[in-house]
C-alpha cells in the first residue's frame, strides 16, 4: 500500500512538469545563436574578433545595450520584436555588423520589414533594390556600407557591409554580402 501511495503522490509532480515542458516558457523554440555562421562557414567570413560567438539579448533592455539607440523602430514596428543577436564579422577588406530580429511569427516579420521602410527615417531614406532573400529582400547602398535586410520565417535580417578601411562600398561588398545574408537565410529555412 506505501508503495501504491508513492506513485499517486508523484502524479501530480509528473503532470506539472508535463505541462511545463509543453508551455516551453514562452522562450523562443531556437536559439538565435545558431543561426549565425561560424567562421568560413561562409566563404571568407569570420567572427570579428576571431572565435566572438554572437551576442544574444532576451529582452528589450539587453537589446537596448547591446546596438546603443538603434532599438527605437524596432520597437515602434505593428509587431515589435521579442528577441535580437548580432554579431561582426571580416572577410579580407570588408566587415559586415550582422543582426537577427526575431519577431513572433511570419505576419509580424513581415509587418516589420513594412513598416520600416516607410516609417523609420534611417529606412525611408535610402532607395532599396528587391533581393533574392528569404520571403521578401532588399539591399540600399550610402557613402559607407551597402545595408541588406530580410524577412526568413519569423526573423529580420539586417547586415551593412563596409569596406574595413572606409569610403563608398564597391560592388565587391554588394556580393559579399548578399551571399552571407542569403546563406544565414538558408540556414533558417
Amino acid at each position: 500500500m506505501k508503495r501504491l501511495s508513492s506513485i499517486v503522490g508523484l502524479v501530480p509532480v509528473l503532470a506539472a512538469v508535463t505541462l511545463l515542458g509543453a508551455c516551453g516558457g514562452g522562450s523562443s523554440s531556437t536559439s538565435l545563436d545558431s543561426f549565425f555562421p561560424a567562421d568560413n562557414e561562409v566563404t571568407g567570413w569570420t567572427a570579428d574578433p576571431a572565435g566572438s560567438a554572437p551576442q544574444v539579448a532576451p529582452d528589450r533592455d539587453a537589446a537596448e545595450a547591446l546596438v546603443d539607440g538603434d532599438i527605437a523602430p524596432f520597437e515602434a514596428a505593428p509587431s515589435p520584436f521579442v528577441a535580437f543577436a548580432m554579431l561582426k564579422y571580416v572577410n579580407g577588406d570588408y566587415t559586415n555588423d550582422f543582426r537577427i530580429w526575431e519577431v513572433a511569427d511570419a505576419a509580424g516579420c513581415s509587418s516589420m520589414y513594412d513598416y520600416l521602410v516607410v516609417n523609420a527615417p534611417t529606412f525611408s531614406s535610402k532607395t532599396w533594390s528587391d533581393e533574392s532573400i528569404g520571403a521578401q529582400g532588399r539591399s540600399a547602398t550610402s557613402a559607407a556600407f551597402w545595408w541588406f535586410n530580410a524577412c526568413v520565417d519569423k526573423y529580420f535580417l539586417e547586415s551593412k557591409v563596409a569596406l574595413a578601411a572606409g569610403g563608398q562600398p564597391d560592388q565587391a561588398a554588394h556580393d559579399l554580402g548578399l551571399t552571407f545574408v542569403q546563406a544565414v537565410a538558408a540556414k533558417i529555412q
